[in-house]
């Protein structure tokens, strides 16, 4: 009797845990409190979903992987905006100081170590058909299969292999004037 009590006090803790889960942790929000609309947040969100692609998709990526996707996400961004300096700056004839130039450095090799713990190559998302899935195609084959022998059994068709003819799927009507009546009116 002890060992169901704390049975069930486990199974309670790990629901209301589950339920207690922040924004950010249980997937349905990626910042807690920056409008997703800004640009940084766009960008940071793109780079994001698409690191989760690059994965294998929402459904298989791993817990570890989705906040090193967050990471690449924000350096991307971060970096993007760096450089959209710079090329103000340059642009206005000025050049960039030393201290950003390191810090993007850092941030560059950061985001590079980010990346590398995802894999630099993608993985592509699994579409091997379920069990499930494997049974319906065969039964729907086997099914196919009788109807097929069965129209060759009872109406063999036309002596061509009547694809894309459909005349070969009607039955065979007689279509010669009944008696009496010449002219097939009826």
């Amino acid at each position: 009797m002890q060992e169901n009590s704390s049975a069930g006090r486990s199974s309670v803790v790990s629901g209301s845990l589950r339920q207690t889960r922040s924004r950010i942790t249980n997937g349905t929000a990626l910042l807690p409190t920056a409008d997703l609309r800004s640009p940084w947040a766009r960008v940071m969100r793109d780079v994001y979903r698409a690191v989760i692609q690059h994965c294998g998709s929402d459904d298989v990526v791993s817990e570890l992987e989705r906040m090193a996707a967050r990471r690449i996400g924000a350096l991307e961004a971060e970096l993007v905006f760096m450089e959209d300096k710079f090329a103000t700056l340059r642009a206005a004839g000025g050049e960039p100081d030393a201290g950003s130039l390191d810090l993007y450095s850092r941030l560059s090799n950061t985001h590079r170590r980010h990346c590398e713990s995802v894999g630099w190559q993608r993985r592509p998302r699994d579409v091997t058909p379920t069990p499930h899935l494997r049974h319906y195609l065969h039964a729907r084959a086997e099914a196919d299969a009788e109807l097929i022998g069965e129209q060759n059994v009872t109406d063999p068709g036309p002596t061509s292999s009547g694809v894309g003819n459909r005349t070969s799927e009607a039955p065979a009507r007689d279509l010669r004037p009944l008696e009496g009546d010449q002219d097939g009116t009826g």
